[in-house]
């Protein structure tokens, strides 16, 4: 929530993601809600991954016109 508001103090554009984990309530039921919870935990940290790979690739990418 502090970047969100750093950014609206700021007016810097904003971007949020939404996705949807097919049979994600079938892994709840059967491995309960802590692990399910463990896993959106980690198919955040690879969508965080992903997107800071792609940032730095377009900075570098603009860097090197």
């Amino acid at each position: 929530m502090k970047h969100l508001k750093i950014a609206c103090e700021s007016k810097k554009q904003v971007t949020f993601i939404m996705i949807d984990i097919d049979y994600f309530k079938l892994y709840n039921d059967n491995y309960g809600h802590i692990n399910g919870d463990k896993a959106l935990i980690e198919v955040a940290k690879i969508i965080s991954l992903y997107l800071k790979m792609i940032w730095y690739l377009d900075m570098v990418e603009k860097n090197s016109q």
